[in-house]
């Protein structure tokens, strides 16, 4: 197991998460991992390419790939994760951007990733912030719509939403 599966062993390891927190009962350490792989994919990370996303009900973006990878990992343990985290090279980006990542809540990744598979869906939505806050409340009505607008904002000002730095 190595490639993708090292990609994610490292990303675990990084976001702190261990292999009882993925078995455990807690959805929000498995979300984390989804959330946050699926932003790195968007942002060009290489590593994270090979993962195909849907909305998934309501807990989307969602990977089933990525949990197949993920429950393995924790069903081997926290020695297996941190020995296979260490095969893999992380890009420079790919650390800033799990480093910034990993302060966020679980709320605001969700929020995060929601815009990023919707504006992937219609990039017109990228054009103006306040409709993508809409569209983004539309689908997923229980977010904080000043979340959701701080979650468009910081990805804009990553470089991960070109041209929406205006709350047009």
């Amino acid at each position: 197991m190595t490639g993708p599966a090292a990609a994610v062993a490292w990303l675990v390891k990084r976001l702190g998460i261990r292999a009882a927190d993925i078995a455990g009962e807690s959805r929000e350490p498995r979300s984390r991992i989804q959330w946050t792989a699926y932003i790195l994919q968007r942002a060009g990370i290489d590593a994270y390419r090979f993962f195909a996303y849907s909305m998934y009900p309501s807990y989307g973006p969602y990977s089933h790939d990525l949990a197949i990878i993920y429950y393995v990992l924790a069903g081997r343990g926290d020695g297996a994760i941190e020995e296979l985290a260490a095969r893999h090279t992380p890009t420079g980006r790919e650390e800033e951007l799990v480093d910034w990542l990993r302060g966020k809540s679980v709320e605001w990744l969700e929020a995060a990733a929601t815009i990023l598979m919707l504006v992937g869906e219609n990039p017109g939505l990228a054009r103006s912030r306040r409709r993508l806050v809409k569209e983004v409340r539309r689908v997923k009505p229980w977010l904080d719509k000043r979340l959701v607008d701080e979650a468009a904002r910081e990805l804009s000002e990553k470089g991960l939403l070109e041209g929406l730095g205006k709350a047009g």
